[in-house]
């Protein structure tokens, strides 16, 4: 049990600064949210979704993920 324990929560901790990106607003961006992890729309669009932590392109994604 001890070593099922430790590979779990070394799982779990390395995922913490892991964020789902993705181009489909209701399948990449909400449906994570409510799973519990992070994640941020990639509006290649530019819909400009109120409250949405979003990116146009790849220069603002670096940007995003280096904060």
């Amino acid at each position: 049990m001890i070593a099922s324990s430790r590979t779990q929560q070394a799982c779990c901790n390395s995922l913490e600064g892991e964020h789902f990106v993705g181009d489909d607003y209701e399948n990449d961006f909400l449906t994570p949210q409510r799973m519990g992890m992070k994640s941020i729309f990639f509006d290649k669009y530019d819909t400009q979704r109120a409250g949405t932590e979003r990116v146009s392109n790849f220069n603002e994604l670096k940007t995003a993920l280096l904060i």
